[in-house]
């Protein structure tokens, strides 16, 4: 990780010992430099173990549009626990894109537990 991040965030890191992914550093990250969680994210090296907490605790992050723009493509995520951690973290930053992707996963996701949650946040 440390070659995707600042070297001021790694020191931070460094100094919390959060050298790892784990949830502690996607919650460090998230409060304080979430430019550089998203870049974590975008970066296609976190295994689906991973990327399901670092999604769920990115849609904490206050940027609507940032929170937006880097977890709706986890919406069409391989991993089922990986959209579902994506559906979570979006519920509170839905928009209109947002709900025409919770609408096409209402119908199309091929898990049955995530239609029924995706139904569950859209009402019908």
């Amino acid at each position: 990780m440390q070659d995707l991040i600042s070297d001021a965030t790694y020191q931070k890191l460094l100094a919390k010992k959060l050298t790892q992914p784990s949830e502690k550093m996607y919650r460090f990250l998230v409060k304080t430099a979430p430019e550089e969680l998203w870049i974590i994210l975008d970066s296609g090296r976190l295994k689906p173990s991973q990327l399901v907490f670092a999604v769920e605790i990115a849609g904490k992050a206050r940027d609507q549009d940032q929170v937006r723009e880097h977890l709706t493509k986890f919406l069409h995520h391989e991993d089922a626990m990986v959209r579902e951690s994506a559906v979570m973290a979006l519920k509170s930053h839905i928009n209109t894109d947002i709900r025409k992707e919770l609408r096409i996963m209402q119908t199309q996701d091929p898990h049955p537990g995530l239609r029924e949650l995706v139904t569950g946040i859209l009402g019908s």
